[in-house]
């Protein structure tokens, strides 16, 4: 099985895997978890066995929770459908409390007046005001029952809501936005930044990652200026091939290690998010003009060279 997972927002043509999937008999399965455009703009490869797509809270057209898998093969479709039939049933009680839980959130995050309550709560009562706020709208607790939450029949108030979401889904102001995050993007890699997928033209820029060395003093100085990136907001994971001849690839780590999420999305207006890109291009001129001051040493690392430095130099 091989598995294509489009991360970060970008997607990319898997026509040449796919060809050699079926070459070798091997089942193409696409994650489309981080990229849905809107079903006019892809549902996927049609050489891909299943795509995969997820509606969680913090989604571009998010359903509160629920997935959608769009199976190519019969026999599998049928055997999957038969699987999910042996689980119970998505209660409407679950999903009222995460409709509240919804509405909770966007009264938090979604107002000045909100977000400053939360924070100093979190500062008042809690060590991580970071991880609090990502553990509040996580989809995807981890804990010893992770799948167990997820091995579900969605209820008929769940599909009748995500028909609906479907059916409306604003493909005009999904474009405007996606120009704007676009924008934003050029602004910050003019600045010095690189941000994983930035030349792909396919993308709907969801999260917001870019790469920063001495990641925690950029945070800090990010803080003084009242904007608030995330650090160890995702929950991407190397997989070590133990026993294996496999050889690990280097990008893998070195993503994990050095990537932070800043905070814009699709619900920021032009305006603010210009306002936000020139504080950041401060603070990440501020951080190599500490370097050069104290003769601090940025990693020699190839991948570091190659990419960090590269917009910059």
């Amino acid at each position: 099985m091989f598995i294509a997972a489009y991360i970060f927002g970008v997607r990319f043509d898997p026509s040449a895997y796919a060809d050699i999937c079926a070459e070798h008999g091997i089942e193409m399965i696409e994650d489309y978890a981080q990229t849905f455009s809107g079903v006019k703009e892809s549902i996927g490869h049609e050489k891909a066995v299943v795509s995969m797509f997820s509606f969680g809270l913090i989604k571009v057209q998010t359903t509160l929770i629920g997935a959608v898998a769009v199976v190519r093969d019969k026999a599998l479709f049928q055997e999957m459908d038969k699987v999910q039939s042996t689980y119970p049933v998505y209660s409407n009680a679950d999903f009222s409390s995460k409709a509240k839980k919804a509405l909770a959130a966007k009264a938090l995050f979604g107002t000045k007046l909100g977000i400053r309550g939360f924070y100093e709560f979190a500062e008042r009562f809690t060590a991580n005001r970071e991880e609090l706020s990502v553990q509040f709208v996580r989809g995807f607790p981890a804990d010893v029952a992770f799948l167990q939450k997820f091995r579900l029949q969605p209820s008929k108030v769940l599909l009748k809501f995500m028909m609906k979401r479907f059916q409306r889904f604003d493909q005009e102001r999904f474009d405007r936005t996606s120009r704007y995050l676009r924008e934003s993007q050029d602004r910050l890699a003019k600045a010095g930044f690189f941000i994983p997928g930035q030349d792909q033209p396919k993308r709907n820029v969801w999260p917001f990652p870019i790469i920063v060395q001495n990641s925690d003093l950029f945070l800090s100085y990010m803080f003084t200026k009242g904007v608030i990136p995330y650090k160890s907001s995702t929950q991407c994971r190397e997989v070590k091939a133990e026993g294996s001849e496999y050889q690990q690839c280097p990008n893998t780590r070195w993503l994990i290690d050095n990537t932070i999420y800043a905070p814009i999305n699709r619900g920021i207006s032009e305006k603010d998010q210009e306002i936000l890109c020139k504080r950041m291009a401060e603070g990440y001129q501020q951080l190599l003009e500490y370097g050069q001051l104290v003769g601090a040493k940025f990693s020699d690392d190839p991948l570091t060279q190659k990419y960090v430095f590269k917009s910059r130099l």
